[in-house]
Parts: structure tokens; C-alpha cells; sequence
């Protein structure tokens, strides 16, 4: 490219090369470069500049110069016309305006002022310092200039558009952000609000005739999960005439405070006071019923009818003497039904903690024997033949009785454990530890233990790696379960997997092993019981208490899924909120 442009033939195929350029998309800032240099070399000028009217303050501010030079004297030059109405002359014209700027000190500054038109406004200006007035003599190079200044006021119209697009839509994703948000704490809120009250609610879809949620006092009152009360037709629960009624009136929008009856998930009908109101949320029709057991308003009615027959009684016999005594019958039968029931308490009481007892020895007779028997094995071996032992088979009985010794130290620290829960003298000391290092280390001590090589899977998948934990309460709670995944596991991998979500940290430890019979399940927290598929594999039954203990403290839950000879799956949840720094 030469300094300057020789004739017309040469501007127009620069123009034409422009628009390819600007058609190939390429960045902005590269296609107005483009557009300044061909000004620059169609006039051999001194400089072209851009200069883009701000919508806001109605102001041109500075965008781009070709070629590069101190922006400040640009900026001089276009307020030096500003402040004299060369641009704003050329703003009400619309149209390309020459002028000379005359120095009785300096030589004569000439200036050319290109507006960019859109249909009812000027977008910006492209200002040209010419080097003399000789380039104004190339007469069809300012026609044709005129013309590709049009087509450049598309470039920087479009640009503007597009930059009001992305500002409309970041400003229109803030606010879709702002009303989920808002959305999602007013469901929280009613979801508190509906939790707290403490009357049974349930709300029915009565398009489906289903139930689709209940609050925790209804699920108490029907002695059902929630899970297995959303999803039924209310007259699983309420009385089916009633119902046919409530169906076929859905036109009566309130009935309140009528007595009526529920049937809980033990078939057990439960009085109870009930209010029925029928509701519609964006076109979808619910029937929302509340209620509360009056039980025992039933009961002091009964025990009030029956005051009265005997006090009706009384007066008919009209003997104080019989009244008296019937009196004191009375008082006597109840203090004896008390007296009885406590014994019955105390002996339940007893039964049970003859029965912990009886565990527990048994426990610790078979748990003790079987480590105390090799540690007396290898020490009588020893003695006896320790000359004749070479250095291996040595080390192997002294690896016997550290490996004994270990296994004794941890069942009494699993029977300590234990006893400081159930006396309640166990407390949490939360400290900021390693998680993930935890993990590793006990599963590196584990496969020290082992006699035979198992494979283990560890996948860290949470945030943090750092987390506040009492370190006294999951390791024994992590070590227990892995114990546990390989003892009732022979084959197949033991799967230890640390992740999260929004509320929780998740610990599962996975096995392929015998399983937990789902009769089981509910009793396998329990102090010394173990299923009745063990078998002949060892345990001392305490290990899940252990580990619901540690969950408990840490105001966690435990989940457990299973299948015999499939496996089983311990999930852990436990809050962020109570362990994230």
C-alpha cells in the first residue's frame, strides 16, 4: 500500500476489501481500524479518528485513531471544534463538512467531518486532519468517501445494538436470577411456615383426587412416612363416605370445625376436629385439609359421661357410706394399675439390661478368647523354640501379637466408646482437619491389617478439602465401616467416596458383600446385635452404634440401602452449615 491513494479505482477496492473484512465477522476493533486507514490513505491526512455519541450524557466521546497518536491531541483538536460549532454544524446538516481553522501564529489547520448516520440520529463522526486543501481537488474521492462513511455507520450502528442487546439481556438475566431467588425463599418459607403448625395439614389435588403433601404433625398423627402417605386418595385415610360427599360438593369453598374421623397407617380410627377448605393457584384446583386429634377431648367426655352415671348412682343409693367406699375402691384400683405398671416398667427394664449383660460377655469371652489364645500361642512358641526360629518366623509371631494386642486395644475402645455414650459423657470438639488425608490414612492402616490384598476405591469429590470435624469421632466411624464392607465382603472392592451438594457433605462407603436383611435394617443400630447372616464372621456388634453416635454429634443422618448377596451402600449427610469454616 502506498502513502496515499493515486485514484478512485484503488478507494473502491479498499471499500470492497472493508466489507468482506466486515462481513467475515471479525472483531470490532479490527474492522474500525480497517475503516480509519483507508480515510487516513484516501486524503493523506494527518490522522482519522472515530468519535461515538454517548446516549446518555449526549456527548462524543474518543473510540479509535488511525494511525496511533497521542489520544490527548485528537481529543484537543475535536473540542477546539466543538467549542467553535464545526461539529455541531455538521450534526444539524448531516452531511460531510470542510473546515479551516485559521493561525495568525501557526500555518492553517484543515479538518474533515464525516457524520455516521442512523434513520433518525447521528451516531458518531469521523474526524480527518488533512495535511493541505490539495486533497480536496480528487472530486469523486469525496463522493465516494461520502458513501463508505454511510456504510460504516452500519458497522458502528450494529455494534452499538449488539452492546444494548448484551446489556438488556445481562440486566433481563439479573432479574429472572433475582425472582428465582425470590420464588425459592417463598417456598421455603411456606414450607417452615405449613412444618411449624402444629395441626395436621394435607393438601389434595382434586383434579387427580391425590395427595401431594402433608406437614410432619399430619404424618405424626398417621404414624406414616411421608413418602408413603403423598400419592394415596384421601379416603385411604378419611372416612370414604365423607369423602364421596367432599367429591361431589366441590362447590361448598369452606367447611370448618366438624368433627370426623382418620384412620392412621395401624388401621386405628382417630377422632378428630377437621376443616376443609377448597383453593385455586394458577388454574389448578386443591382441597386443603386440616385437623387435630381430640383424643383425649373424647376421652374427658367419655370420663365425664361416665362421672355422672356414677354420681347418679350415688344419689340414687343415697348412702354415703357406699359412696365412700366406691371412692376409695376407686383410688385403690388406680394406685394398684400404677404401682403395676411400674413394675411392669422396672422388669422390662431389667429384662433388658440382663439381656446387654448377657451380650456382653458373651461378646467379650468370644472377642477376647480368640486374640488372647494367639498372643498365649506365640509367646509359649517363642519361649520355647526361639533358637530355633529364624529371624522371618520370629518377626511373624511378634506381628501376631501387635496385630492381637491392636485388635483388643480396639474392642475396648469400642466398649469405652460405648459406655461414655450411654452414660452421656460424650461430647463433640469440632477442629479444622484434613478430610481427605483422613481418609487415605485409614485406609492405608486398614490394608496393613489385612491378610490378603483387597482393593479399595477413594474418590474426593467435594470443595474442600479442609472441613471442622471432631477427628476422635470419624475416624473410628470411618475405620468401623470399611472394617465392616470387607468383613462381610470377600470379593470385589470397597468403594469410599467423599462428595457434596448444596446443604451437605456426603461420605458412602460401598461393599459387594452378603448384605443386610431388610428386617434387619432397623435393628442393626442397636448395641451388640448383629444380623442373623453372619454366620461365622466375628464381630462385636458394637461398630454401627459407634458409627451412629458419630453421625448423631455431628447433627448428620445415616442412610443405608441393601440387598442380600448384593451389597450395601452407607450414606452419611452431614449439614455444610456445621462443619464449613
Amino acid at each position: 500500500m502506498t502513502d496515499s491513494l493515486k485514484n478512485i479505482k484503488d478507494l473502491i477496492g479498499l471499500i470492497n476489501e472493508f466489507s468482506e473484512q466486515v462481513f467475515a465477522a471479525n472483531p470490532i476493533y479490527e474492522s474500525i481500524g480497517r475503516a480509519l486507514k483507508i480515510f487516513y490513505e484516501a486524503l493523506h491526512s494527518k490522522y482519522a479518528s472515530l468519535f461515538i455519541l454517548n446516549e446518555e450524557t449526549l456527548v462524543f466521546d474518543f473510540r479509535a485513531v488511525y494511525p496511533s497518536i497521542a489520544k490527548s491531541l485528537i481529543i484537543a483538536d475535536f473540542n477546539r471544534l466543538v467549542d467553535i460549532g464545526v461539529v455541531g454544524k455538521a450534526v444539524e446538516n448531516r452531511d460531510m463538512l470542510f473546515y479551516e481553522l485559521k493561525n495568525l501564529e501557526f500555518e492553517n489547520s484543515y479538518y474533515l467531518l464525516f457524520p455516521l448516520l442512523a434513520p433518525n440520529s447521528i451516531i458518531a463522526i469521523v474526524l480527518v486532519r488533512l495535511e493541505s486543501k490539495s486533497e480536496l481537488e480528487k472530486e469523486l474521492f469525496l463522493p465516494t468517501l461520502k458513501f463508505y462513511a454511510n456504510l460504516f455507520s452500519f458497522l458502528v450502528r450494529n455494534n452499538q445494538l449488539e452492546n444494548s442487546l448484551d446489556k438488556a439481556n445481562s440486566l433481563l438475566e439479573q432479574r429472572i436470577a433475582a425472582r428465582t431467588l425470590s420464588l425459592i425463599q417463598g417456598k421455603r418459607e411456606l414450607q417452615e411456615i405449613l412444618d411449624s403448625i402444629q395441626s395436621g395439614v394435607m393438601i389434595i389435588d382434586t383434579l387427580t383426587n391425590r395427595i401431594i403433601s402433608v406437614n410432619p404433625a399430619a404424618a405424626n398423627l398417621l404414624e406414616a412416612k411421608y413418602e408413603k402417605i403423598v400419592g394415596n386418595a384421601p379416603s385411604v385415610f378419611f372416612n370414604s363416605d365423607e369423602e364421596k360427599k367432599e367429591e361431589t360438593a366441590n362447590y361448598i369453598k369452606f367447611s370448618r370445625n366438624f368433627e370426623s374421623e382418620i384412620k392412621n397407617s395401624k388401621a386405628e380410627i382417630i377422632p378428630i376436629l377437621r376443616t376443609s377448605a377448597n383453593v385455586t393457584l394458577k388454574d389448578r384446583k386443591y382441597r386443603i385439609e386440616s385437623f387435630l386429634d381430640i383424643t383425649e377431648q373424647k376421652m374427658a367426655e367419655i370420663a365425664l359421661k361416665q362421672s355422672n352415671e356414677l354420681l347418679e348412682m350415688k344419689v340414687q343409693e343415697r348412702t354415703e357410706d357406699l359412696q365412700i367406699l366406691i371412692y376409695k375402691l376407686q383410688n385403690e384400683i388406680k394406685e394398684r394399675e400404677k404401682a403395676e405398671e411400674k413394675v411392669r416398667e422396672m422388669l422390662d427394664k431389667e429384662k433388658e439390661l440382663n439381656k446387654l449383660k448377657t451380650r456382653f460377655v458373651s461378646m467379650v469371652s468370644h472377642e477376647f478368647k480368640t486374640p488372647l489364645t494367639v498372643i498365649s500361642t506365640s509367646v509359649e512358641l517363642l519361649e520355647q523354640f526361639y533358637n530355633s526360629f529364624s529371624s522371618e518366623e520370629r518377626e511373624e509371631y511378634f506381628t501376631r501379637i501387635s496385630k492381637s494386642i491392636d485388635l483388643m486395644k480396639s474392642l475396648i475402645e469400642n466398649v469405652l466408646f460405648i459406655g461414655k455414650s450411654e452414660a452421656d459423657n460424650l461430647n463433640i470438639a469440632p477442629d479444622k482437619i484434613n478430610l481427605k488425608n483422613l481418609c487415605s490414612k485409614v485406609i492405608e492402616d486398614i490394608k496393613l491389617t489385612l491378610k490378603k490384598r483387597r482393593e479399595f476405591i477413594f474418590d474426593y469429590n467435594a470443595s474442600n478439602t479442609h472441613v471442622y470435624l471432631d477427628e476422635k469421632l470419624i475416624e473410628p466411624m470411618l475405620i468401623n465401616l470399611l472394617n465392616n464392607a470387607i468383613k462381610y465382603s470377600e470379593e470385589g472392592p470397597v468403594e469410599l467416596r467423599v462428595l457434596e451438594n448444596c446443604d451437605n457433605l456426603i461420605i458412602s462407603v460401598k461393599d459387594y458383600g452378603i448384605g443386610i436383611p431388610a428386617e434387619e435394617q432397623e435393628k442393626i443400630f442397636e448395641a451388640f446385635h448383629r444380623a442373623n447372616n453372619v454366620g461365622n464372621i466375628s464381630g462385636t456388634g458394637l461398630g454401627m452404634s459407634i458409627i451412629l453416635k458419630a453421625v448423631e454429634l455431628h447433627k448428620g443422618q445415616i442412610n443405608i440401602i441393601s440387598g442380600i448377596d448384593t451389597g450395601t451402600t452407607f450414606t452419611i449427610t452431614i449439614p455444610k452449615s456445621n462443619i464449613m469454616s
